[in-house]
């Protein structure tokens, strides 16, 4: 069938029975979609359907200036956007009753009431601080006034005050110019220097004392355990050392550990027939030792004393026995030479004290 075409400008009808106009952009007709409105590019931006009205945005953006309920007045820079008098409003201060926050910086922040179970600040400058409890891992103020502060542990790289109260305190190094105290527990207290006018210790274990200045009007202890003392004047009731050196000692009692050898039960038989030496160490020796019956004689060599000391012999007996002895270093070794008067008895046991000069 034959397509016919017609061409007007204005066409007037009170009614048209058609299936289909086409009118560039707009397009009726009885399909799915009765009308349907393209744009420039061919795609369909609004139809109507037998659901009803809908509208497609096809490639297009509207910025939020642009949309109608957009406020006229965006704020300064840096503002958030909140509720001001019932309405949308750009403001720069906040005020919630919770805030939540998992990174937080902040040149300057002021704050009237601050509840956190956990602050991670890295720089903090805060004018009037009052906190009832606070937890910090590392910490760096210039000026610190506070009239009670309990911590577990405490790192500073200086400490200066003026009058220091505690009821306990660990310290693993301390340096100081003045340090006074009416009582120092240590369990290691090592000084280079150390002038003190009353020192009294229940318990003081020393294992080299060296001190070039002690200056001390009293000192108690009950023990005090030492392997070198060295003083011009020492003045103790009870001394018990390996070594003493002193020019003046004056005790109640004095008490020299010995070396012994051989005992009045069991004695040793140094002879010239029998044992001819003896080894000994220390510098307080006894020894103990039987004499043949019958003898004028008797001689053996000490080993273990330092030829290059000085050291005395005394000699003693159990009987009336007339003798002489003499202790000889020859530059190798010592050895002790006893003369009787007479033969000697049976059962004759001597006491022999050598001490180191």
């Amino acid at each position: 069938m034959p397509q016919r075409l017609f061409e007007a400008q204005v066409i007037e009808s009170s009614k048209i029975k058609t299936n289909t106009i086409d009118c560039g952009k707009v397009q009726i007709s009885n399909s799915s979609q009765p009308f349907t409105v393209t744009n420039s590019e061919g795609k369909v931006v609004f139809f109507v359907d037998e659901k009803g009205v809908t509208e497609h945005i096809t490639n297009t953006t509207t910025s939020f200036v642009e949309l109608y309920d957009t406020p006229k007045e965006l704020g300064k820079e840096n503002t958030i956007l909140g509720i001001k008098n019932e309405k949308l409003a750009f403001v720069d201060d906040i005020n919630a009753d919770i805030v939540q926050i998992k990174k937080l910086t902040c040149q300057a922040g002021n704050v009237y009431t601050l509840k956190s179970e956990t602050l991670d600040v890295h720089s903090c400058c805060v004018t009037d601080l009052k906190s009832e409890k606070s937890f910090s891992k590392a910490s760096t103020i210039e000026n610190l006034n506070a009239s009670s502060i309990m911590c577990n542990e405490l790192n500073v790289t200086k400490f200066d005050p003026d009058t220091l109260k505690c009821n306990s305190a660990h310290i693993q190094d301390l340096k100081t110019t003045a340090f006074q105290a009416d009582l120092i527990s240590s369990h290691n207290l090592a000084s280079t220097h150390a002038v003190l006018e009353n020192l009294e210790a229940h318990k003081s274990k020393l294992g080299d004392v060296v001190s070039k200045t002690l200056h001390t009007d009293s000192i108690k202890a009950k023990d005090v355990t030492t392997d070198n003392i060295k003083a011009k004047l020492v003045t103790f009731t009870d001394v018990k050392s390996d070594t003493v050196d002193a020019e003046v000692i004056k005790a109640n009692k004095v008490c020299v550990k010995q070396n012994t050898y051989g005992s009045e039960k069991e004695p040793l038989n140094l002879a010239v027939t029998q044992s001819k030496d003896v080894k000994v160490e220390g510098n307080n020796i006894k020894i103990v030792t039987t004499c043949p019956a019958g003898v004028l004689t008797q001689s053996f060599t000490i080993y273990g004393l330092n030829v290059n000391e000085d050291y005395i012999a005394h000699v003693t007996s159990n009987n009336d026995a007339m003798l002489q002895y003499l202790l000889i270093n020859d530059g190798n070794r010592f050895t002790l030479k006893i003369n009787y008067a007479d033969r000697t008895m049976r059962n004759t046991v001597l006491k022999i004290y050598i001490q180191h000069m």
